[in-house]
């Protein structure tokens, strides 16, 4: 996430700062945008919101960016506007093509997600280092 701002004079026109919001993407996953929120740390603006409808703002694997621009009138001081923003997105689900046509969740993922909700991804790992192959019964007799 970035924020960018520069001073812009033309000539047919009063000066102004040309603000640029930024939302980049450098995962492996598909991203859905949802909202862009912004306001001024002077007080001078009033928060605003961008919103996006689902699956309208979808930003592809990596790299990927959004950029949003807003102008916002200089004052006496030309000192640079202080913004603070915030952007809402999520991650989307990794889909397969099936042959109907219908997209399908991969079993890999439904199980790593729920893995990942439990907690077990790290414990199935020790798990299968604890076990081994190792014959149970003879390591009881030798330490009995």
């Amino acid at each position: 996430m970035t924020l960018r701002a520069k001073i812009c004079e033309p000539e047919s026109e009063e000066p102004y700062w040309k603000v640029i919001f930024a939302l980049l993407n450098y995962s492996n996953h598909k991203v859905s945008v949802q909202k862009l929120e912004y306001w001024s740390l002077d007080n001078q603006e009033n928060m605003k919101c961008i919103h996006w409808g689902p699956g309208e703002m979808i930003l592809g694997e990596q790299p990927s960016f959004l950029c949003h621009s807003i102008k916002i009138p200089c004052s006496a001081s030309n000192t640079s506007p202080r913004l603070a923003f915030s952007w809402q997105y999520s991650k989307l689900p990794e889909w397969n093509r099936t042959k109907g046509g219908k997209p399908k969740l991969e079993k890999g993922t439904i199980r790593k997600r729920f893995r990942n909700m439990l907690c077990l991804e790290n414990a199935d790992k020790e798990h299968k280092h604890d076990t081994g192959h190792m014959n149970l019964k003879a390591s009881k007799k030798r330490t009995a």
